[in-house]
């Protein structure tokens, strides 16, 4: 479904790549990260999903990444994320800063239903009826090189939460 193309792994991609998200109304984001060999989360894979496709920012390739401050705290972009709570946290010690205008897919299913704290896989088997392959869920994403089924299960987070979005709103 993905392949490298949505892979940005290079300075001038990843500035090309802000600067096209500037021009977004709406982008669904997720991390991948390690937390059990340090103490507070290491961003390892950053996922953003726009109107044009899902992408995944090596983040260990990338030295301008507080330029991605300009996407978090723009209020003039939805930031759409599910049960969110890690990712700000990485995010805030990135940046010393909290996203701003987020939309959590979490809290808002749980307006609409009865099932609260209803997990990423089940949200989507429940509004897509798709199966999520969670293969890579506790995945060391400090390793490299990334696969292309690593990147599909990466990418499929920030796909479907822009779709789930949609049917919720």
């Amino acid at each position: 479904m993905f392949s490298e193309k949505n892979l940005i792994n290079c300075d001038t991609s990843f500035r090309k790549f802000i600067s096209s998200c500037l021009d977004e109304n709406i982008i669904s984001i997720d991390t991948e990260f390690v937390r059990n060999k340090t103490f507070f989360p290491k961003l390892c894979l950053l996922q953003i999903g726009t109107s044009k496709g899902s992408y995944a920012i090596d983040t260990n390739k990338i030295t301008i990444l507080p330029l991605l401050k300009k996407i978090l705290m723009n209020n003039g972009i939805l930031k759409i994320f599910h049960s969110p709570r890690q990712d700000i946290e990485i995010f805030f010690n990135l940046f010393g800063s909290l996203p701003k205008n987020i939309f959590d897919t979490q809290i808002a299913y749980s307006f609409i239903s009865q099932d609260y704290q209803i997990s990423y896989e089940k949200l989507v088997l429940n509004i897509l009826k798709i199966k999520l392959d969670k293969t890579y869920q506790y995945y060391d994403w400090s390793l490299r090189p990334i696969s292309e089924q690593q990147l599909n299960y990466a990418l499929n987070d920030v796909h479907y939460l822009r779709k789930i979005y949609f049917k919720i709103k």
